[in-house]
C-alpha cells in the first residue's frame, strides 16, 4: 500500500514516481527476482516514471540494504513542511546529493519515503 500512496501523493503534487530497487541480499538477490518485483507492482496497476524498466536518470542500484521509494517534488523543502504539519518526521534533511536535492521522512505509519527535487 506504501507504493501505491507514494504514486497517488506523486500525482496530486505534479510531481512524478520513481522506482529504484536496492540490493537486499547480495549474495541471495537474482536479477529475476527484481523483474518479478516489477510485474508484480504493475499487475497491481502501479506505474512510474522512471525506474528499471522506464528508464530514466536515476542513480546507480545503491549496495546497502533495504528499499526506498522516492517522490519528485518541485520544492523538496515545501513538501517538507506539508509532511509535518500532517504528521510526518524528518528523518534526514534537505541535502544537496549532487546534483540531486534529497530528504526523506517518516510517515505516521512508519514507512520511511524519499523526496526528490531536481536541482536547477
Amino acid at each position: 500500500m506504501t507504493f501505491w500512496h507514494a504514486q497517488e501523493r506523486a500525482r496530486q503534487a505534479g510531481g512524478k514516481l520513481i522506482l529504484r530497487i536496492e540490493d537486499l541480499d547480495r549474495d541471495r538477490c537474482r536479477p529475476e527476482f527484481r523483474e518479478e518485483i516489477v510485474e508484480d507492482l504493475h499487475w497491481f496497476g502501479l506505474r512510474w516514471e522512471e525506474g528499471p524498466d522506464a528508464g530514466g536518470a536515476g542513480r546507480p542500484p545503491a549496495t546497502s540494504p533495504g528499499l526506498l521509494l522516492y517522490i519528485m517534488v518541485d520544492s523538496v523543502a515545501a513538501t517538507i513542511d506539508s509532511v509535518i504539519a500532517q504528521g510526518g518526521e524528518l528523518v534526514q534533511p534537505i541535502g544537496a546529493d549532487a546534483p540531486e536535492i534529497t530528504a526523506r521522512f517518516r510517515d505516521p505509519a512508519g514507512n520511511v519515503i524519499g523526496l526528490y527535487q531536481q536541482p536547477s
